[in-house]
């Protein structure tokens, strides 16, 4: 699980983020905090969080991350992972260099362990005076891996489970559904609609076991199962034109080959039954084979027929 907040408009976003995805995240929580301090959104925050997780996970056995992001004010810390730790949720969250209280004067790729009831803390120096802190109530021992740069076992699970939230925001760039507006309200909206396609395409790619669907093919189903109901109510509507009504119960028909549009001219291309040497133009086309015919070579009929 990865979570994150913003300083200018107070957000939280919660992402369930599983070591062994193939790189979507699930957001679970989406809440928002208004006019309040820093340390009111402090408290809020661990409030939230261990009230969510406390919840929502007290039943799996998925091994989870939990991230903070470096770049925001508020960070995870003791008391939270506390709290998880009697929920028997495990967690691995970092901490900022400059709440630590650990030395970075030490040896590169040196690694100082502290042990404390269920919680294990982890200080790596990656490079000179730059450490990063670990702290972790799902690990509880002190295995460094044995290669070149010499990690620790919680930073390399950590940078498994890390990204939830910055992957999430990366799907929802992909395929933004956001238009301009001065009003909050409607950013968090259209930002409902982006993350609520996410999480079906990540429960879809669940329940089908990893299913290979592109997620721009999925969205254009979701889209077309979404409006389906609606679609076939007014495809019964008796004033709407004939033309109307076929393309509403039959959606699949009316594509850009098919169907003038008007907002571009239409290609023309030759007779495919007339001879070469005719040189006949045209810009129709056959519903059926999609080839371009002349007048000459089509029959009109009805839309009954």
């Amino acid at each position: 699980m990865n979570y994150v907040t913003l300083r200018s408009c107070s957000l939280i976003l919660l992402c369930l983020s599983h070591y062994r995805s193939i790189g979507h995240s699930y957001l679970c929580l989406f809440a928002s905090l208004h006019n309040r301090t820093n340390a009111a959104i402090r408290w809020s925050v661990n409030r939230i969080v261990s009230t969510y997780e406390e919840e929502a996970f007290n039943e799996t056995d998925h091994e989870m991350g939990l991230e903070g992001d470096a770049d925001t004010f508020w960070e995870p810390e003791y008391e939270s992972n506390s709290e998880l730790s009697d929920t028997e949720e495990p967690s691995t969250s970092t901490s900022s260099q400059s709440q630590s209280d650990l030395s970075t004067r030490r040896e590169v790729h040196s690694t100082l362990f502290g042990f404390h009831d269920d919680l294990t803390l982890c200080s790596y120096v990656s490079k000179k005076s730059k450490a990063v802190v670990v702290l972790s109530s799902m690990h509880h021992d002190d295995i460094i891996d044995e290669g070149e740069l010499k990690k620790p076992e919680m930073i390399l699970f950590y940078n498994k489970t890390k990204g939830g939230v910055d992957t999430n925001d990366k799907l929802c760039s992909t395929y933004n559904v956001a238009r301009r507006t001065k009003r909050w309200p409607m950013v968090i909206f259209f930002h409902l609609f982006n993350v609520s396609a996410i999480n079906a395409f990540v429960i879809y790619n669940f329940n089908n076991n990893e299913a290979t669907i592109r997620r721009r093919i999925f969205l254009k189903l979701l889209s077309t199962e979404l409006v389906k109901a609606h679609r076939l109510a007014r495809a019964i509507v008796p004033s709407l034109p004939s033309a109307l009504k076929k393309r509403l119960s039959k959606p699949e028909a009316a594509t850009p080959s098919t169907s003038n549009t008007g907002l571009h001219p239409a290609k023309r291309g030759r007779c495919y039954i007339c001879p070469r040497k005719g040189d006949r133009k045209t810009t129709a086309k056959c519903n059926k084979c999609n080839n371009f015919i002349c007048g000459d070579h089509t029959k009109k009929i009805c839309d009954n027929c």
